[in-house]
């Protein structure tokens, strides 16, 4: 073996490395894209769960209790209900993941050394979330029970062992109430899987068409840039379309997960997420300059943010606040929350004109720079 033929060769590929910037640019942009993923992204510690209060007592025992769960740092208080009917609808709506409800009388009880039942109401759809919430709840409710039960010794004068707890903990999950989390998986899987694919599956249509030397042909046809645009997405949707038949009957047959809400608003809103992602792998495959070079961009930008920001396995609102920002320009951010609430809480589309708006948005966007970007490269 010939050294001097060694770094012949090893001087030719480095040259040939240098002429290919995107592959430099790949090599080095994914260990840091990685790293700041999964450095900052992957973060089970509960933070900033929305709680909605129902005070019915107005006491200061049930201010103590409340300022207990604010100072740990775990809790923000989203709004204060004044009946019972708004719990369900705060939890439908998305806008708290947790109610507080103080029963009344609850200082004259405890001072009388009566057991006072305090509940707590999780949204179960994300059961993991959920259980970790019920040990911050039950770990801060602790604190409180314990210092009120020894005020309650020193005040009657009896033994410590004599004093049970003055707060029996009540704990209730909503639309998931057995923390299956297949419930929870099974719809942010087609939310993963449609992403992934429109994407991947486009990513290569017009860089295809440069490839075998037919894009001339397509370029000078007198077709608009915007019917060639939905042409190329329109089989997709249909693929897509199925796929989401497919998970669906799948989640039912294999795993038990029955969609509670509207089909036909589910494949409506499903059509939309599609036509934003499948718009996002058209950008690309005007943009790139071989089905590979397609094919990696088309991972990075989908399938990594897609697991690590979307909220599909993590929480958003544990993560830096750049981050967060990132998320909600992800239409997969917004598809989650609608698969899921159809899927789990059965809501309707009133309860969901946000992410709907988003996803929207976002489709319109996309097509448009994918239409715009085509025409410049004719």
């Amino acid at each position: 073996m010939s050294l001097r033929r060694l770094r012949a060769i090893a001087r030719k590929e480095w040259i040939q490395i240098r002429r290919e910037p995107r592959t430099l640019a790949i090599a080095f942009a994914m260990p840091v894209v990685l790293l700041l993923l999964y450095g900052y992204g992957l973060n089970l510690d509960l933070k900033n769960l929305r709680v909605a209060l129902y005070d019915q007592d107005q006491s200061s025992s049930s201010r103590a209790m409340l300022d207990a769960l604010t100072h740990t740092g775990y809790f923000t208080v989203c709004e204060v209900l004044t009946s019972a009917p708004q719990i369900e609808d705060v939890m439908l709506r998305g806008r708290c993941q947790a109610v507080l409800v103080i029963p009344p009388s609850m200082q004259r009880n405890l001072a009388s050394g009566s057991t006072v039942s305090v509940q707590i109401i999780l949204d179960g759809t994300d059961a993991t979330m959920s259980n970790i919430a019920r040990g911050y709840f039950e770990a801060a409710l602790q604190g409180v029970s314990s210092r009120w039960a020894h005020d309650t010794v020193h005040r009657q004068n009896l033994p410590r062992m004599l004093i049970d707890s003055p707060i029996d903990l009540q704990v209730r999950f909503l639309y998931n109430p057995g923390l299956s989390s297949t419930e929870f998986i099974v719809p942010g899987l087609i939310a993963i899987i449609l992403s992934i694919l429109a994407a991947l599956l486009t990513s290569g249509t017009i860089v295809r068409e440069r490839e075998r030397g037919t894009f001339e042909a397509l370029a000078s046809s007198p077709v608009h840039p915007g019917e060639i645009m939905v042409g190329k997405v329109a089989p997709y949707v249909a693929i897509a379309f199925g796929d989401v038949l497919l998970a669906l009957a799948a989640g039912r047959v294999l795993f038990g997960v029955v969609p509670q809400g509207n089909l036909v608003q589910l494949f409506a809103l499903s059509t939309l997420f599609v036509m934003g992602v499948l718009s996002i792998g058209l950008l690309v495959s005007t943009i790139a300059s071989s089905q590979l070079v397609a094919s990696v961009v088309a991972f990075v930008s989908t399938v990594l943010p897609t697991f690590m920001l979307s909220g599909f396995v993590f929480p958003i609102r544990n993560m830096p606040v750049a981050l967060q920002v990132v998320a909600q320009l992800l239409p997969t951010t917004h598809f989650l929350t609608i698969v899921r609430s159809l899927v789990i809480k059965g809501v309707g589309i009133e309860y969901l004109w946000r992410p709907t708006l988003a996803l929207a948005l976002f489709s319109l966007v996309a097509m448009a720079g994918a239409t715009r970007q085509f025409r410049k490269t004719l």
